[in-house]
């Protein structure tokens, strides 16, 4: 698929080949191919960081940094030269720094670079960073780099290579469309259907580009203030309904008191009544044997 071949950077930290033996009493002699990567992932480096990183004076230094994310490959020392990346394994490598995401993209393109580095110097092996340095960095599986890198070919310009057997669609376009509302919840498009289809992935692994792209990351976040906004708006909605459920509460509880105030007066004042009767019956009565003594 090629990528593109950046070389307008040089690190000053490095160690020319004529000066290789004077510094570590053997002559430049490549013999692999170091793989490491820049940090753990999710740490936050990126391409742009690590390359400046490597230009300041003083500090580290690897021939390549590649990533999948643009197809990106940055030359910063000459092979021919020692980068200052494997420590006693400088005068014998060639040091690529890795994308940590080892995202399929990130394996394709630096496979593609490994096929040019061994069309310029042979069937180089490839080692961990660890082989040589004492890092704590979990190494790419260099078993499928080695793979994919021998289904690469190299062309006259770097950068330019491809596939030697060109990846037979895996997938339909309805299997991509699905991975597309799967993930990213909306319908994909030429660019990405066309890629797709010519990837050679399977569905599985195109899910996982998917969610390796900066879109899902964006469609993460706003979905996850969309919950939370739904939740804010959840609670100030359950509170409002608590504080008419209390508003009512008390409305009927003061309706009641009322209710319950005039239903004793009635019964008071029909008691009054009731009693004024009788006292008028008795007054009566008592009026008459008054009469007849």
């Amino acid at each position: 698929m090629s990528y593109q071949y950046l070389t307008q950077w040089d690190s000053p930290n490095f160690t020319p080949a004529s000066q290789t033996k004077a510094v570590w009493l053997v002559n430049r002699q490549i013999k692999e191919i170091a793989i490491h990567w820049w940090n753990a992932p999710g740490a936050g480096a990126t391409f742009e960081g690590v390359v400046g990183g490597f230009l300041k004076p003083g500090g580290l230094s690897a021939h390549f940094v590649a990533t999948g994310n643009g197809r990106r490959v940055a030359c910063l020392v000459s092979p021919g030269d020692n980068s200052w990346a494997t420590g006693p394994g400088n005068p014998y490598t060639i040091s690529i720094e890795c994308d940590p995401g080892q995202t399929d993209a990130d394996f394709d393109t630096i496979a593609e670079l490994i096929a040019d580095i061994r069309d310029a110097y042979g069937d180089l092996p490839l080692v961990p960073h660890f082989k040589y340095v004492n890092t704590r960095c979990t190494p790419y599986d260099l078993a499928r780099l080695d793979r994919e890198a021998r289904n690469k070919f190299s062309a006259a310009q770097w950068g330019q290579g491809g596939s030697i057997v060109p990846p037979a669609p895996k997938v339909t376009a309805t299997q991509i469309q699905d991975a597309y509302l799967e993930v990213l919840e909306r319908t994909v498009d030429a660019t990405g259907l066309a890629t797709f289809l010519n990837s050679g992935f399977d569905i599985e692994r195109i899910k996982n580009e998917l969610r390796s792209s900066n879109e899902y990351a964006d469609l993460k976040v706003r979905k996850a203030a969309e919950a939370q906004k739904a939740l804010d708006d959840a609670k100030k909605a359950a509170a409002e309904q608590a504080r008419l459920d209390q508003e009512r509460a008390e409305r009927d509880r003061a309706s009641a008191e009322a209710d319950a105030a005039a239903k004793a007066a009635a019964e008071a004042a029909a008691k009054d009544k009731w009693y004024y009767l009788i006292k008028q019956i008795v007054d009566f009565i008592i009026g008459l044997f008054k009469k007849d003594k």
